[in-house]
């Protein structure tokens, strides 16, 4: 697929797939997790509407599920995947692993904190949002400038791909949670220089999301 005239980057931001059902209501942002069946499904229908884009590279997220989900998309265009360590999801620290129920009992100041100003919290022995950002923001970055003229996929997060998608609409942080990500989303942005269009957020396929 070649790139319309002017657009000298195209990203494609991928959450990946759903992951194993033990994660399920707990915080695993550090937390290596990997994908479930149904995760590997989602991402397997994923690969193949993604098979339209001939991607110059293949980025991943180090946590596994991330690291799984681009290795199937990357193999239907036999690419290697790249991984970069600052697509990683937000460090939930001294959280990781916990229930909501648990870190509501534990900390029940930061928990209030974190339901009302989600982007305000800095989570204890881990990361606030706004270090998150700046991490991930420069990491596209970088990306973005060893790809001129090219289409590159990125596999992570639904908090990597909602700073990516916020900073490109201009979004104030605490607005970012408005952008829905489900599992194995693909997301398009054309870049004309330093001027994102966003094409696609948050596109699904199939009955496998619901």
């Amino acid at each position: 697929m070649n790139l319309p005239p002017g657009v000298t980057n195209r990203i494609v931001l991928v959450r990946h797939g759903e992951p194993i059902s033990s994660a399920k209501g707990r915080c695993y942002g550090k937390l290596d997790v990997g994908l479930s069946e149904n995760g590997r499904r989602q991402i397997e229908e994923a690969a193949r509407f993604l098979q339209g884009f001939e991607f110059a590279a293949v980025y991943s997220s180090p946590r596994s599920r991330a690291r799984e989900s681009a290795l199937i998309i990357a193999q239907e265009q036999d690419l290697p995947i790249e991984v970069c360590e600052d697509l990683a999801e937000i460090d939930f620290g001294d959280f990781e692993g916990l229930s909501y129920e648990e870190v509501r009992e534990r900390y029940p100041s930061i928990y209030e904190q974190w339901m009302n100003a989600p982007t305000t919290v800095e989570f204890p022995n881990g990361e606030s949002f706004s270090q998150m950002q700046q991490r991930v923001l420069q990491a596209i970055g970088k990306v973005r400038s060893c790809h001129a003229g090219q289409t590159f996929a990125v596999v992570s997060h639904g908090g990597t791909n909602r700073i990516v998608l916020g900073d490109c609409l201009n979004l104030e942080s605490r607005n970012i949670f408005r952008l829905a990500q489900d599992y194995a989303a693909a997301n398009v942005i054309d870049f004309y220089d330093d001027f994102p269009v966003v094409k696609t957020i948050n596109r699904t396929t199939g009955d496998l999301w619901r």
